[in-house]
């Protein structure tokens, strides 16, 4: 009878950390698509709410962050048409940290032509999956973020013309 309780009790906490880990990654995506959909739409203040700190610091503090995209936004002849994140994967625990890897899949037009990338932002949470924040993949070691021991970073693909 212990035995049968034991078994119940520990199929009960698989079950329960598995409802977790669903919840955490469905808030995860969708902090990512808010994110994705403020940075195409340029409201940049929603943009920083998901940005990491560090980029932030490094780019010279918010205020500075803020002038930096509004001015890249008027001087670059890129327009940004859409952001779609995918299901977050790969999800990892380093502490107090959760990663987790945002596939997303961008549409964009340089001049007269518009092209087409597969790419993902890492997400990073410091209080069990509730916030967000995110970063750009190929950031990461530039930031001096160290990421969990199995997080694995994937390689992402040149744009496509469409």
């Amino acid at each position: 009878m212990r035995n049968l309780l034991f078994c119940v009790a520990l199929l009960s906490s698989l079950s329960a950390r598995a409802d977790d880990q669903k919840a955490i990654l469905k808030a995860c995506k969708t902090q990512a698509q808010l994110n994705s959909t403020a940075t195409v739409k340029a409201d940049w203040e929603t943009t920083l709410r998901y940005t990491h700190p560090k980029l932030i610091e490094r780019l010279g503090g918010r205020e500075a962050m803020l002038k930096y995209l509004k001015e890249q936004k008027s001087t670059v002849n890129f327009k940004l048409i859409s952001l779609t994140v995918s299901d977050p994967t790969i999800l990892s625990r380093s502490g107090n940290q959760l990663w987790v890897v945002v596939p997303q899949k961008g549409v964009f037009k340089v001049d007269r032509d518009t092209f087409e990338q597969a790419t993902y932002m890492v997400g990073i949470s410091e209080n069990a999956g509730k916030d967000w924040w995110f970063v750009d993949g190929l950031g990461i070691q530039q930031l001096g973020l160290t990421p969990p021991a199995d997080f694995k970073i994937p390689k992402t693909s040149p744009p496509t013309k469409k």
